[in-house]
């Protein structure tokens, strides 16, 4: 068709709102619309409106009608692309049929650099999931196989944005927030750490996670998807030993509701305490492996996890915590007081159920609670007085001091605690003096 112009737009919106039927000049009127999206720019915008108002009258020339959108979605008049954006979503209004196209359409705009354009596509992407809340999946696959930008910003269209409707369309689809947490797990496993956290917070704020069996399912997904990431664990990749700290961080709060630990302990066990992987991690992050260890021991996994976990401990141990020096030795002992806490925290938990944890002349040599506090002692007060003498920094006597009564404190709190038969107390008690 030759090019048209506004005057004769306007004629075809006329004819078309007024008429009963689809008679062939009422199509033809049609055509004059779709042929407006290639005219001057006053002729673009009109036909971005018109196209979508009468989209559902004319199946015959849905394909047209959507190529002619598309190519004004590309237009190099912005305010083309601001009108186009705004009435897209008429389409779906329409028919329903295209929301996932028109959704593709509007998350690959997010490219676009101009905040106006942004903001409108936005609120287009509501428009559409208010009209269609199935889209939701369609949203969540072309943000994650588009750009970085395009990414980043559906990201942050989900986690914020999205906030003010999803109470609406929860109420409109009573399985809507079961299909969001499916698309939003599903991404948890390509997700850096960044977007791992995002994730995490939109999770928990649907309501269905208010219930106890709903999140155990989360914790396994949570877990798994750090799980399979991490097959070969690079102890170089911060942002994978991240998403496992946000993991565990989040987890605890499950656990105070009586979630399992099992799943993430058997991560922590199997990818960060073996001898290979924990020696090459960085001392921050052993510190934080050795304090979620802790974490997760005391809140009775099952006693599979336990055994394994015990030769584990028991090797960290003995790379930590050197034997005790003899009387003459006047080198100070090399001994970092917040790993030596968490692992004999650790070691005197696993006890209870594995006590050959504690079995062996190098944990004997060690493990001696009376002897352990005396040459702890022996070790702050060296450090002290080094100190003292060379740069005054009596805070680190302090926090020696600290650290070690939270050892007694902890043991002694464990023994009043653990449900533990006599026999089992003498099979510890064999092995530690």
């Amino acid at each position: 068709m030759t090019e048209v112009d506004v005057e004769q737009i306007y004629k075809a919106y006329e004819e078309i709102n007024n008429a009963s039927d689809n008679t062939p000049e009422i199509k033809r009127s049609y055509e004059i619309l779709i042929a407006g999206a290639h005219g001057s720019s006053n002729c673009k915008r009109l036909a971005a409106q018109f196209i979508p108002r009468f989209f559902g009258k004319f199946p015959e020339y849905y394909e047209t009608a959507l190529d002619a959108l598309f190519d004004l979605c590309e237009d190099t008049d912005i305010n083309v692309r601001l009108t186009v954006i705004k009435y897209m979503p008429n389409v779906v209004k329409e028919f329903d049929k295209f929301a996932v196209r028109i959704a593709d359409a509007l998350v690959q705009l997010l490219e676009n650099e101009t905040v106006q354009e942004i903001a409108a596509v936005k609120k287009a992407l509501e428009q559409v999931l208010r009209l269609d809340p199935e889209t939701i999946p369609a949203i969540f696959n072309q943000s994650l196989k588009g750009s970085p930008e395009v990414r980043q910003r559906t990201i942050n269209f989900l986690s914020n944005d999205l906030n003010r409707i999803k109470m609406e369309l929860s109420q409109r689809n009573s399985d809507w927030e079961s299909k969001f947490s499916d698309e939003v797990k599903k991404a948890l496993h390509d997700a850096n750490a960044t977007d791992y956290e995002m994730f995490i917070k939109m999770l928990l704020s649907l309501k269905m996670y208010e219930k106890k069996e709903n999140l155990k399912a989360l914790s396994e997904s949570m877990v798994d998807a750090i799980a399979k990431e991490n097959e070969q664990l690079d102890p170089s990749n911060e942002s994978s030993f991240q998403k496992f700290m946000l993991c565990g961080k989040t987890l605890i709060q499950f656990f105070e509701k009586g979630i399992s630990t099992t799943p993430i302990l058997a991560f922590l066990v199997k990818k960060m305490l073996p001898q290979n992987i924990y020696c090459n991690l960085q001392a921050k992050q052993q510190k934080s492996v050795l304090r979620y260890l802790v974490e997760f021991i005391i809140r009775s996994p099952n006693e599979t996890t336990l055994k394994e976990a015990a030769p584990l401990i028991k090797d960290i141990f003995v790379k930590e915590v050197p034997e005790p020096p003899s009387d003459n030795n006047e080198e100070d002992p090399k001994l970092d007081l917040n790993k030596v806490e968490n692992i004999v925290y650790a070691i005197y938990t696993i006890a209870s159920k594995v006590p050959a944890i504690t079995e062996g002349q190098e944990m004997n040599s060690r493990f001696v609670i009376n002897y352990l506090c005396s040459y702890t002692s022996r070790y702050i007060n060296g450090y002290y007085n080094n100190f003292v003498r060379k740069f005054r920094l009596r805070h680190l006597y302090t926090f020696a001091m600290k650290c070690q009564t939270r050892v007694k404190l902890g043991l002694k709190d464990l023994q009043k605690t653990q449900n533990k038969d006599q026999q089992t107390i003498e099979v510890i008690y064999v092995n530690l003096l």
